[in-house]
């Protein structure tokens, strides 16, 4: 009998949009984040800009909006029974 728990992956599909708040440039993150095996949403995933407090919550469908102020931020996502996933904003 194995007793070891399951790691599962999660994906994130980013798309990003640009927008200035202040006099600072902000980067628009939106993306959803799913079960690699069966690509079903995962609503309440918690995505963090890596370093910082930034931070949000995806919805009952698995998606998610996050501004940042760095092109080189890398975004982490985590959920219960799930392996934490990094991706980096650069180049997406």
């Amino acid at each position: 009998m194995n007793l070891k728990p399951k790691k599962r992956w999660i994906l994130i599909f980013f798309l990003f949009t640009g927008g200035l708040a202040s006099a600072q440039s902000e980067i628009t993150i939106s993306g959803s984040v799913t079960a690699k095996d069966n690509r079903l949403a995962l609503p309440g995933a918690t995505v963090i800009e890596v370093g910082t407090s930034n931070g949000t919550v995806t919805n009952h469908d698995g998606t998610f909006t996050i501004s940042v102020e760095d092109a080189g931020a890398v975004l982490r996502a985590s959920f219960i029974g799930y392996r934490e996933l990094s991706i980096p904003v650069e180049g997406r």
